[in-house]
């Protein structure tokens, strides 16, 4: 196998071809993972055309690779790229990106709430800030209380290495966090987000946290920003009400419900109910907020707002 220099020579080489011309004998490219975390197995790349499967390969530890060129056959051939713990991704052929440097597939991280993930800043880094991002992520999945403490020091050294790394950033909050440091926590969630603002992670936990710390007004305005960025998220909409209503503003949290009722979570977000129950009763209509509160009782009647729920009605009831 080729050297990682001899690798990135080839590439360079080929920033200015078309990767996806008949005359080529490969296609060249690269897949990005949305939290720049080196995955746990290679990279799987592989030609379809007409749903055959052609050829197939795997993407080096960065990303790139090069796979066998169908020739003219463009119009019915997509490359698809996938690994385990991600969500595939596919592109048709005559989308493939020019320059082979260019992201053609990302994959995103299952399980993740909604939204893009990646920051720009991670694809910039140098070698020194990487190299210890590396060994941070190699400590964490080693697992335990010394891999957590050498992932932690890892990702700082990657920060202070380069300040505006905003995906380590983050990683070293979510270290921080693990072992109760909630300040330290907030501290590097807000870094990654000053080093980039279009990154979608360091929101929700730097959200919690401010509603954590009925930090209402900090909350409803970083529950906005994120909106803007990501607009149908039922769960942020329900916070961002649930801080507008503890500022006292309850027609704003009123149409934080509307939204989520017209949204496409409306059918599956039990929360909705109780943040509704949570209004009417402000509003002084205290029998429409007991039906609201059991509604979400019915369908999460372990959920994370049930015990609060069942204290709020134990009073209304007199019990």
């Amino acid at each position: 196998m080729a050297s990682r220099g001899r690798w990135m020579e080839t590439v360079a080489a080929a920033l200015l071809a078309v990767p996806c011309a008949a005359a080529a004998d490969l296609l060249r490219g690269r897949v990005l993972l949305d939290d720049v975390i080196p995955p746990s197995a290679p990279i799987a790349v592989k030609l379809l055309c007409n749903e055959e499967t052609l050829a197939e390969t795997t993407a080096d530890p960065a990303g790139w690779f090069a796979i066998r060129s169908p020739g003219s056959r463009l119009e019915a051939c997509r490359l698809t790229a996938s690994a385990p713990g991600y969500e595939p991704d596919q592109v048709p052929l005559e989308k493939l990106p020019r320059d082979p440097a260019i992201g053609a597939l990302v994959l995103q991280r299952s399980g993740k709430w909604n939204g893009y993930a990646l920051s720009s800043t991670s694809l910039a880094v140098d070698a020194e800030a990487r190299s210890h991002f590396e060994t941070a992520v190699h400590a964490m999945r080693q697992g335990g209380q010394d891999g957590m403490a050498r992932a932690e020091e890892g990702f700082a050294l990657a920060v202070q290495a380069e300040p505006g790394f905003a995906e380590a950033w983050y990683q070293l909050g979510r270290m921080r966090l693990a072992r109760q440091d909630a300040e330290g926590g907030r501290e590097a969630l807000e870094r990654a987000l000053e080093a980039d603002s279009w990154y979608l992670s360091p929101y929700r936990p730097l959200l919690l946290l401010e509603l954590g710390g009925e930090r209402w007004q900090q909350a409803a305005e970083l529950s906005a920003r994120l909106l803007e960025l990501s607009p149908y998220l039922a769960d942020i909409r329900y916070y961002r009400g649930l801080a507008m209503l503890e500022m006292g503003n309850v027609a704003a949290a009123e149409r934080e419900v509307q939204v989520i009722a017209e949204g496409p979570e409306a059918a599956s977000f039990a929360l909705l109910d109780h943040l509704r129950g949570l209004i009417l009763e402000r509003r002084g209509r205290v029998a429409e907020a007991h039906e609201a509160f059991r509604r979400y009782l019915d369908r999460e009647p372990d959920g994370s707002a049930a015990d609060e729920i069942r204290a709020r009605l134990a009073v209304g009831e007199g019990r």
